[in-house]
């Protein structure tokens, strides 16, 4: 399973000089980065994985 955020302007800017980790995630989030569990279980209930493959690749 491979997530990708694209690492624009404002999600640079959000990271300079020890960001807060919230305002990164909600900057991050905005531009469309969901969180690897909601991704995870979006691709399970889709039927794209499953839940074993999902739990082997999210614990190793």
């Amino acid at each position: 399973m491979m997530l990708q955020l694209q690492f624009n302007n404002r999600v640079a800017l959000s990271s300079c000089n020890r960001p807060d980790i919230n305002a990164l995630r909600r900057a991050a989030c905005e531009e469309g980065m969901r969180q690897l569990r909601l991704a995870a279980a979006h691709k399970v209930t889709t039927g794209v994985t499953s839940m074993d493959e999902v739990l082997r690749v999210i614990t190793a």
